[in-house]
């Protein structure tokens, strides 16, 4: 009975794991799709300042931006944040935007 109660308690303990790096990627996600908007914008007026744009709403979001790539009005970055406990020491996230 006791070994049932502690494959119980690991399986729940690695399911709230999982679930923790499953919103952490979202998130990133989601800051990735910001950080590549704001750079896109920008760019549309001053392609030289995109990625400082993109690093700023980056590290408004929590995560930092890894690299920044602007390719006439198309901006590509990606982010990356740390997730705690076991398991990757990081989730990372590529997003790009720019004119249809």
């Amino acid at each position: 009975m006791l070994a049932l109660i502690a494959v119980a308690v690991l399986l729940a303990a690695a399911g709230a794991v999982v679930a923790a790096i499953a919103l952490s990627q979202s998130e990133t996600s989601q800051a990735a799709d910001f950080s590549a908007l704001a750079g896109a914008e920008v760019a549309v007026e001053v392609q030289a300042r995109a990625c400082s744009a993109a690093a700023t709403v980056a590290a408004r979001s929590e995560v930092t931006l890894q690299s920044c790539v602007v390719a006439g009005l198309d901006v590509q970055v990606v982010v990356v944040r740390p997730v705690l406990g076991p398991g990757p020491g990081q989730v990372a996230a590529t997003a790009r935007a720019g004119p249809p």
